[in-house]
């Protein structure tokens, strides 16, 4: 009887488990790619040329100072975050309330969001979803799982808004 009933509980473990797995998540070294009118999501094998293409529109932007409001995406409190960035340096960085965020981490610049891409690709990250802004190249938003084993280490970014300095 002892048996059996742990039989059943391991049987309901694994079918739990089994239901719990997310099929839909793109593994390193396969190649897949979505599209559509705003920005162009590519996965895979294909992160560093998409990576690249993106520096590349970013670099002839020649866009050093800008605004950009984004949120950090992770298991963690969220909140949006207002950025000013002048010569490629953080300036100023404000909450949702309009003081200085209260979760979030370092505030970051644009190349700090490519830095972060580039070393999730760099360091053999499990999976890597991220979407470029198809004129100016920017990162739009991007989640990185670093191990599919491994609960609430995923991090990410939703840019909502970036806006370039006059002049």
């Amino acid at each position: 009887m002892q048996n059996h009933r742990l039989l059943v509980a391991l049987l309901t473990l694994l079918a739990l488990a089994a239901a719990c797995s997310d099929s839909d998540t793109v593994a390193a070294g396969t190649s897949t790619t979505a599209v559509d009118t705003t920005t162009a999501t590519i996965s895979g094998s294909s992160d560093e040329q998409a990576l690249e293409a993106a520096l590349q529109r970013w670099a002839a932007t020649d866009t050093a100072s800008y605004s950009i409001v984004y949120q950090h995406n992770c298991f963690c409190p969220m909140e949006e975050i207002a950025v000013v960035v002048v010569d490629g340096k953080v300036v100023s960085a404000k909450g949702e309330a309009g003081v200085e965020p209260q979760f979030a981490r370092q505030p970051m610049t644009v190349d700090d969001m490519f830095d972060e891409i580039r070393t999730a690709i760099d360091g053999g990250a499990a999976a890597i979803d991220v979407s470029y802004d198809p004129d100016l190249g920017y990162p739009t938003n991007y989640w990185i799982d670093e191990a599919l084993n491994i609960a609430d280490e995923e991090h990410g970014i939703t840019v909502f808004e970036l806006t370039p300095a006059a002049g």
